[in-house]
């Protein structure tokens, strides 16, 4: 579970899909199109070659008040 955190809410995000790509791969589509609520990220393999991208997506599964 990914939570992310606003001033008043927690929002959480259940990780479907891990996958490495390569910068370099023209084939490579990460799909940013709003559809539904779910969260992409993408963040550069740091302890492999620097052109190798980590792609996470996650499904919104629920938000929560936060607490003080």
């Amino acid at each position: 579970v990914i939570r992310v955190y606003s001033s008043g809410n927690e929002y959480r995000y259940r990780v479907s899909n891990v996958r490495l790509a390569r910068a370099t791969n023209t084939d490579e589509v990460i799909d940013l199109s709003p559809r539904g609520r779910r969260l992409t990220l993408v963040t550069c393999n740091s302890f492999a070659s620097k052109a190798d991208r980590f792609i996470v997506e996650a499904e919104f599964i629920g938000k929560v008040p936060r607490s003080s």
